[in-house]
């Protein structure tokens, strides 16, 4: 039977850190920084790979990110969506900026990954969307975010959405690089055939 808890039971749920200026990446820097732009509601984060390096000195805080914290865009404009996706990394130099919320799972009855398909599901969003604040700049705040109400299954079926999310993801995966392939073969065909003439 499928129960509705409020996220602030079944997580901790903190704001990314505010840096006071523009993040410059730095080769020399420690600390890698995941921002919106980085976030793929397809595809988890497994390594630093393509993220902002920085020197900033940045303080022990919660933004600092553990292996399975959820990470959700808390703004955007117009029909922006505030997607989410998981840190799966085990690297502890990584920060998310004040453009994320992390919620942390703290509760053995919801799975992280389960909790990630409901928030970037059309329903999930649409409950999302009642929770921002502002005209131009949409905000979702921690304080709304506590309250948001989430349908929690027992454990197995869960473990089913899971499975069949990613068998949905990986048969996408399979038909988009069959398209690129066909795209690809048109184009040497088109490019031989003018070079025939």
């Amino acid at each position: 039977m499928t129960s509705k808890k409020p996220l602030k039971k079944l997580a901790k749920i903190y704001s990314g850190y505010a840096f006071r200026q523009a993040i410059e990446a730095s080769t020399d820097g420690d600390r890698f920084v995941i921002q919106a732009k980085d976030i793929n509601p397809n595809q988890y984060i497994l390594n630093t790979n393509g993220l902002i390096k920085t020197d900033f000195v940045i303080p022990r805080s919660n933004s600092s990110l553990l292996n399975d914290d959820i990470l959700l865009v808390s703004r955007g404009s117009g029909n922006s969506n505030f997607k989410s996706t998981i840190f799966k990394a085990s690297d502890n130099k990584v920060v998310a900026s004040a453009t994320l919320i992390i919620i942390r799972v703290t509760s053995s009855i919801i799975l992280p990954e389960y909790l990630t398909i409901f928030l970037n599901s059309s329903e999930g969003q649409n409950l999302i969307s009642g929770l921002l604040s502002g005209s131009y700049i949409r905000v979702i705040t921690l304080k709304n975010l506590e309250d948001f109400s989430v349908p929690v299954p027992p454990l197995d079926k869960q473990q089913r959405i899971i499975s069949i999310y990613q068998n949905a993801r990986r048969q996408d995966e399979i038909a988009e690089r069959k398209s690129q392939i066909r795209k690809n073969i048109i184009t040497k065909i088109l490019k031989e055939t003018m070079r025939s003439k």
